[in-house]
């Protein structure tokens, strides 16, 4: 049996998309299991890091840019703003 995966985009939620298939990536399932993945948006690329066999790398990019000061400063709650740069996030 194969299978096809949609994933869903749209800013932050390609990262949801990406942490659910790291999950099922950890179990066994490879590109080699799939019969067709459609994506759009910023999900294109998690697609493609699946598509070859790559998946690990985009959790990697998601971990490294969430997790940097660039995104999450909490100098920012000085300035009355969010501590998060939403635009940086978003982009």
């Amino acid at each position: 049996m194969k299978l096809v995966l949609v994933f869903e985009a749209g800013g932050m939620r390609n990262a949801f998309t990406s942490g659910v298939l790291t999950a099922l990536w950890t179990h066994g399932l490879r590109s080699q299991h799939v019969k067709s993945v459609y994506a759009c948006s910023s999900a294109t690329a998690t697609a493609l890091f699946f598509s070859s066999n790559q998946l690990p790398e985009t959790t990697r990019i998601w971990q490294d840019e969430l997790t940097s000061f660039r995104a999450l400063n909490p100098a920012r709650l000085l300035m009355l703003d969010y501590p998060a740069d939403l635009d940086y996030v978003v982009d």
